[in-house]
């Protein structure tokens, strides 16, 4: 492969979660940039910034304001939270996306799996899972009984190991990618099929092996000896108790029965720098060697009064064993006692090789690191991997495991003794792994040199560079784009977003919304269809009440262009010229205008929100709207991240509503302007009023109820509003004939 060439090819690691998370993704990464050939970028957390630039200086960086933890208990609670099933991570999972979506490669550890394994489908690129501790979030119980049930032609390909992946790579780490959640994910922000590897029919389909090297890879940062002891004290748990737990006794802690190693898997060894001595001289006056205490940004997430009930606990630990402590924490007690506090970014080479022993919470970067050093360790796990961590070392012999706060204590006094400080310095002197960074650069540049076609597959487009304060710009490359909608009906159109136009087209074709009883319709009329969007009421217009004349109003330009197209795919024509800022179909009887109907003629400006095109409002009404989609209970919350994000201004024409009128009569004039009724209203000419017959409008508040009711009764004689499910709508409607008065049940007495 030409050199050129391959420099041009982009990794985009992306690590999320805490630094132990994120630090051995940027050792790889920068290694990468090391030996040259290959374009390397990390996305992680803004605050880790500082982390990641101390081990990869050179490293070009794009972060996201997201916190590494959320800041509550959640994550200590609720280790799913690491594949996120529950969704509490969608901006993250957007911002993810946004400043991945260049990548030749992608390379993630657990914490970005979920955006980064959908995306890569997405892109149609390989992705390399890259996880510095072992799988802590094995398929639950009754997970595969369901599976089958519900996707049994997958489930018989699997079977029948027609797939790129196996049974066991779904159990073992893939399961969360058939959540809920996740189908949320993959359906209304990436627009893929809800769920992996079946198309829109239910068929199983190896979407994945149609781009190069399609399953994922998944390289293991763990020295194998530890995970084979913990292989073994996972499978004498399951042979005594019949499960995947054994029974904890503090002679012999047992792992948690939920974690997992894929069978395919490649385990390479811990990944960290190489030793060398640091030039942080630390300005410590101790009288002999300190014990080591950091819990690292595990400490966040306990909350002020439990970090200092834990520092408490490490105290009298220490001031038993008659040690002096070198403690990183960020809050202090009144009485430290031996110990003394260091800041927090005194990195592990500069405090370690100077200490006799290390009290922390087990995670893995840590426990790594006092490996590397000879250490005797103590460990108080708070979550995720830390009880395996925790367990695996105390079997080996080169630490201890204190489960409680109250072992901390008999755990130190134990773990300086020499047996287990002999054992500890063992392991640092032998080293089985011999280039544990490079064996995983290898596999990413296997990844790097079988996805040579993807650049030039017409997926994605490359784009420019990135600062080191995360300013992307990633030139022209889109996730999402129009679709095609398959509607209740039959009906096909092309939309942003399935789900808004299934909506919008129930509520005009199934529920009637704009011709309810006392609503007139016959064949040959002539509609008006203010706020058009993609064009589903004068879809309705043509097909169901035969209007002869149909005159659709859209200021959106990317609404305006997807009305007339489908507009014309349903006429059998070929999308026509447009002029003026009008196009014109079916000989003339069908114009949609790309204007704002308002009270008056102006230059305006609109909020549009790309994938959800129906709820685009002018500017002046902007706040409003967004405080009703996000607040009001109009989106399901699960999904309004991602149907709302990219929201944009864009300039708009207004005219009166009178310029935009046909000159014949005006059998029925619909009203959907998001806020913008009254304006609408006010730009018909007392002239043009005789001459409108029937007015369908929604109504976006309880006081533009009150005024355009109050207009409308000035010209008709049978005025009737409706309240809708979402709280301050109402739908309003006006007819000059007194006889068609309304009945249906849910309407309001007419006036």
């Amino acid at each position: 492969m030409d050199a050129k060439e391959l420099r041009l090819r982009r990794v985009v690691f992306v690590g999320l979660g805490s630094r132990g998370d994120v630090q051995p993704l940027a050792v790889i990464a920068a290694r990468l940039v090391a030996e040259g050939g290959a374009h390397s970028v990390l996305v992680t957390h803004r605050e880790l910034e500082a982390v990641v630039a101390a081990v990869a200086p050179s490293l070009e960086l794009r972060l996201i304001d997201a916190p590494c933890f959320l800041g509550d208990h959640h994550d200590l609670t609720r280790p799913l939270c690491v594949v996120d099933t529950e969704g509490r991570r969608r901006r993250e999972w957007v911002a993810v996306t946004k400043l991945a979506r260049d990548a030749d490669v992608l390379v993630a550890n657990l914490f970005s799996l979920p955006p980064c394994i959908h995306l890569a489908e997405k892109i149609a690129v390989p992705i390399v899972v890259c996880t510095p501790c072992l799988v802590p979030y094995a398929c639950p119980d009754g997970f595969e009984a369901a599976f089958r049930d519900e996707m049994p032609e997958l489930s018989a390909a699997l079977d029948r190991e027609m797939l790129c992946i196996t049974w066991d790579d779904i159990k073992s780490w893939l399961w969360p990618l058939w959540t809920h959640r996740h189908g949320l994910f993959r359906e209304h922000y990436l627009q893929l099929p809800t769920c992996p590897l079946i198309d829109a029919t239910g068929a199983a389909e190896d979407t994945w092996a149609k781009r190069p090297h399609g399953e994922p890879a998944f390289i293991v940062g763990v020295d194998s000896r530890f995970v084979e002891v913990g292989r073994e004290m996972c499978s004498a748990a399951v042979e005594t108790t019949g499960e995947g737990e054994g029974a904890a006794t503090a002679a012999e802690p047992s792992p948690p029965r939920r974690w997992a190693l894929p069978q395919r898997s490649r385990v390479v060894g811990f990944w960290s720098q190489p030793i060398a001595p640091s030039p942080t001289k630390l300005d410590l006056d101790f009288a002999e060697p300190p014990v080591f205490v950091s819990f690292g940004q595990m400490v966040g997430l306990l909350g002020e009064a439990d970090s200092l009930s834990l520092l408490t606990a490490v105290r009298d630990a220490v001031r038993a064993c008659g040690k002096p402590a070198a403690v990183q924490w960020p809050h202090w007690i009144d009485d430290p006692g031996t110990m003394v506090r260091l800041p927090s970014d005194v990195p592990h080479a500069a405090l370690l090789p100077q200490c006799c022993a290390a009290i922390h919470h087990g995670g893995i970067g840590t426990v790594a690191a006092c490996l590397r050093a000879g250490l005797p360790q103590v460990i108080h796990p708070l979550a995720f991997d830390q009880p395996y961590n925790a367990a695996v070392v105390d079997r080996l012999g080169v630490g201890v495991a204190a489960p409680e706060l109250s072992d901390i204590g008999p755990a130190l006094a134990r773990a300086l003794e020499a047996a287990i400080s002999e054992r500890a310095s063992a392991w640092a002197a032998d080293t089985t792994h011999s280039d544990p960074v490079g064996d995983a650069c290898a596999v990413i540049r296997e990844r790097l040199d079988g996805g040579l076609g993807s650049v030039d597959s017409g997926v994605h487009r490359r784009g420019g560079g990135v600062s080191a304060h995360g300013d992307a710009d990633l030139g022209t490359t889109t996730l999402r784009r129009a679709v095609v909608c398959k509607l209740g009906d039959g009906m096909e159109v092309r939309a942003p977003s399935a789900s808004e136009a299934a909506w919008v087209h129930n509520e005009i074709f199934t529920d009637r919304c704009y011709t309810p009883p006392g609503i007139r319709v016959w064949p040959g009329m002539t509609c008006v269809d203010v706020g058009g969007g993609v064009g589903l009421f004068a879809l309705f217009a043509l097909k169901v009440l035969r209007a002869s004349a149909i005159t659709t109003i859209e200021p959106a330009p990317v609404s305006f262009g997807l009305c007339v197209g489908n507009l014309a795919g349903h006429l059998g024509e070929a999308p026509p010229a447009v002029a003026d800022g009008v196009a014109t179909l079916r000989n003339g009887s069908i114009r949609v205008h790309n204007v704002a109907a308002d009270a008056a003629a102006r230059k305006g400006s609109m909020l549009f929100f790309p994938w959800l095109p129906s709820n685009a409002c002018l500017t002046e009404h902007a706040e409003a709207k967004r405080a009703h989609l996000r607040a009001d209970g109009a989106l399901n919350p699960e999904i309004a991240e991602y149907l709302l994000d990219g929201e944009e201004e864009v300039g708009v024409e207004c005219l009166a509503l009178s310029e935009l009128l046909p000159a014949k009569s005006v059998s029925l004039l619909k009203v959907d302007v998001e806020g913008h009724e009254a304006a609408v209203l006010a730009g018909v000419a007392d002239a043009d009023w005789p001459r409108i017959q029937q007015v369908a409008m929604e109504i976006h508040s309880d006081a533009l109820l009150a005024v355009c009711t109050q207009l409308l009764s000035r010209h008709y004689c049978t005025v009737w509003h409706v309240k809708q499910d979402i709280p301050g709508h109402w739908l309003l409607y006006a007819t000059r004939d007194p006889k068609r008065l309304p009945t249906s049940p849910a309407a309001d007495t007419p006036r």
